[in-house]
C-alpha cells in the first residue's frame, strides 16, 4: 500500500514538472552589432577579383594572411573577404573588419581584411568574389568594431 502512495506521488510531481517547466529556447544565432570607430572615410578605388592564378599569384585559394579560400562559401555569399593596396597597410591590418557602402555595384556589407594587392596600386580595395569583374571609383570605406558574442 505504501508503494504504491509513493509511486502515485512521483507520477504527480513528474506530471505537473513536465507542465510547469518549459525547457529554454535555443538561442538563435545574431549578427554580432557594428558600432563605427569615429574616423574619416577612406575614398578608394574597388575591384573586384576571383581566386584564379591569372588574377592572383601560384596559390589563388592561399590569401597574404596564409588564409585558405573555400570555394564553396564564396560562392554562397558566406565568405566576404578583400584585398588592399600595400600604402593601405598603414591605416588597416589583417583580421580588420571594413564596411562598403550599398551602391550600384551590389557589393556593400562588412568585408574582413585577408589579403594584399600588388604593389603598383593605391588607395585600392579588391572584393574577393566567386566570379565577376568590376571597377567603381570614389567608394567611401570605414573601418567598423564588431562586438564578440
Amino acid at each position: 500500500m505504501f508503494n504504491k502512495l509513493v509511486k502515485i506521488y512521483i507520477g504527480i510531481f513528474i506530471f505537473s514538472v513536465a507542465f510547469i517547466w518549459k525547457a529554454p529556447k535555443p538561442k538563435k544565432y545574431t549578427e554580432p552589432i557594428l558600432d563605427p570607430i569615429p574616423e574619416e572615410e577612406l575614398e578608394v578605388t574597388m575591384t573586384v577579383y576571383n581566386p584564379v592564378s591569372s588574377q592572383t599569384d601560384s596559390t589563388p585559394l592561399i590569401t597574404a594572411d596564409n588564409s585558405t579560400i573555400s570555394l564553396e562559401k564564396l560562392k554562397s555569399g558566406e565568405l566576404k573577404w578583400i584585398a588592399i593596396s600595400r600604402d593601405l597597410l598603414e591605416t588597416f591590418s589583417f583580421g580588420e573588419k571594413i564596411v562598403i557602402p550599398p551602391g550600384r555595384h551590389g557589393l556593400g556589407g562588412v568585408y574582413e581584411i585577408h589579403d594584399l594587392m600588388n604593389s603598383r596600386f593605391t588607395k585600392r580595395i579588391d572584393v574577393l568574389v566567386y566570379s565577376g569583374m568590376g571597377k567603381y571609383e570614389g567608394i567611401k570605406i570605414k573601418r567598423y568594431e564588431y562586438e564578440k558574442f
